[in-house]
């Protein structure tokens, strides 16, 4: 069973990223687009190749944010590379692969400049992803697969919730170590499928990080869920002191290395975790996110809401529900998957 779903899923993305073709893996994602998307209630935003949009969705709650500027696709810059990382667990293998080769399908004319590093958490798979991952991009993308599982400097394999000993659940905070080279990397989930060039985000972040001199990270804020609404508990003074924080969601998050390497948030991050385990969870009661959160702190450079637009989740709020039917990337949270036949036909 497991070897027949592995080349299911080989053979699914191999298809997915051949541009033009009305594949299996396209259809599944057209259905479940046709089932859960809401019906328009304004004219969609126009988005051609150098005509791109420059308002954000306005959120449920609270003042509609600043406008945040998208670069055109036009005036990329070439030379640099689009480093991408994806974290994916033996249960997640299908989803990491179509978001490789969904991807490097929108990202068309600058796919040459991607770089994906998948990490694994089985050293004896480190090859044969590697191999599906390059078939899916039909070697348009370069690909680098490693087995992460070293965390020793985190509590986290003492956590009293089992789900959160699972070192790939902090492999995002390591991005500075795993690329000791790059200025700025993507990290997506295994639960997002990618409809905008990659190098369109890239450049966004870029420029927020430009007028954003302390910004070490740009994610889409989570605006009706505020930090001490339940993420953290800001009655603790050692909270409280660490003064301004946003929520965010953290499937899609380009990082500024530079910044996150100098300012030491990985030890940051370690720190808050250690703090709560120290108080048996009275910091924050679970997840990766909360220290994540804390670690940044104010320094969050705001995406546009279409960058990371979520459908699945357990309540939906009016901001996604905008969102959707232009989405930049669409992340499924919850169980519909469009990769997933039982999904689509539920």
């Amino acid at each position: 069973m497991i070897r027949r779903r592995w080349w299911a899923a080989l053979c699914l993305c191999t298809a997915a990223a051949r541009e033009g073709s009305l594949d299996k893996f396209q259809r599944r994602q057209q259905q479940h687009l046709r089932k859960h998307t809401p019906a328009p209630t304004r004219a969609p935003t126009p988005v051609g190749p150098t005509q791109v949009p420059t308002t954000r969705m306005p959120t449920d709650e609270g003042p509609t944010p600043p406008p945040t500027t998208l670069a055109p696709a036009a005036a990329p810059n070439i030379n640099e590379d689009i480093n991408v990382v994806v974290a994916c667990s033996k249960a997640h293998y299908t989803g990491a692969l179509a978001v490789v080769a969904s991807a490097t399908n929108a990202t068309i004319s600058q796919r040459h400049r991607l770089r994906f590093l998948l990490l694994v958490d089985d050293a004896s798979k480190v090859a044969s992803i590697e191999r599906a991952a390059r078939c899916a991009v039909d070697d348009e993308a370069q690909i680098s697969v490693k087995h992460f599982h070293n965390i020793s400097r985190f509590p986290a394999p003492r956590a009293r919730d089992p789900r959160l000993r699972d070192p790939l659940n902090y492999a995002r905070f390591f991005v500075g170590e795993l690329l000791p080279q790059a200025r700025r990397c993507i990290y997506l989930d295994t639960d997002v499928f990618v409809e905008r060039s990659l190098a369109d985000l890239d450049e966004a972040a870029r420029q927020l990080f430009a007028d954003q001199s302390d910004a070490v990270i740009a994610a889409v804020p989570r605006d009706f869920k505020k930090p001490c609404d339940g993420v953290v508990n800001c009655k603790l003074p050692i909270v409280r002191s660490r003064g301004e924080m946003h929520s965010f969601n953290a499937g899609v998050v380009v990082f500024e290395l530079d910044r996150w390497r100098s300012t030491k948030r990985l030890d940051s991050v370690a720190s808050w975790i250690s703090r709560n385990e120290v108080s048996q969870g009275k910091v924050y009661k679970l997840g990766s996110n909360p220290p994540f959160v804390l670690a940044v702190g104010p320094d969050l450079a705001r995406l546009d809401p279409r960058w990371n637009c979520m459908r699945g989740i357990h309540r939906q709020h009016l901001h996604n529900t905008r969102c959707w039917g232009d989405a930049f990337i669409r992340h499924y949270p919850g169980g519909a998957k469009p990769w997933e036949d039982a999904e689509v036909a539920r």
